[in-house]
């Protein structure tokens, strides 16, 4: 995994991307979308931050970016956190470098590193490398989903409903 500067992140995203990854841009480029809600346990965090894991195409460098962070201080240890990412090689705080780099040999890193992101309520998108799925994770307790194909859309809502994740978006209704 290669961890990156804001400023590599940011040029990462303009030259894999081009165009900012807000709810907003990933709306307008991929154009199926679901709205679930994160689950409250911990182990269902685990869980889910394993299945995405393994869900996503690590084929090509996808990309996982802490956009925010202490929104709840309460529930965050960065100790842990800086000590994990200290075991991948890494030395500068989540605020110099929030961007993650992943590829196929990446899969346990990615799980953990979603896994810490989940546990302490903090913001970040997840995207594929083939750029045919997002996901925005919110200190709010949801996640959305964006998807280029609805055949795409269906099995991680496939994979969801096995979890028992509820949707939270009209749609769903």
């Amino acid at each position: 995994m290669k961890i990156l500067s804001e400023v590599e992140t940011s040029a990462w995203i303009a030259a894999s991307l081009g165009y900012e990854p807000t709810s907003e841009a990933l709306k307008g480029r991929l154009a199926c979308q679901a709205m679930y809600l994160l689950p409250v346990d911990t182990g269902r965090k685990t869980a889910l931050a394993r299945s995405l894991a393994n869900f996503i195409d690590l084929t090509r460098s996808g990309l996982l970016w802490i956009t925010s962070s202490g929104v709840w201080p309460s529930n965050e240890n960065m100790d842990l956190f800086d000590g994990y990412r200290r075991s991948l090689g890494e030395q500068r705080t989540l605020r110099d470098s929030p961007g993650h780099i992943f590829e196929q040999h990446d899969e346990a890193a990615l799980q953990t590193l979603l896994g810490l992101s989940l546990y302490f309520f903090w913001d970040a998108v997840l995207i594929e490398g083939t750029q045919d799925l997002a996901i925005r994770f919110s200190h709010d307790e949801y996640l959305g989903i964006y998807a280029k194909s609805e055949k795409r859309l269906n099995a991680i809502d496939g994979l969801f409903t096995k979890m028992e994740m509820k949707r939270a978006d009209p749609q769903s209704a």
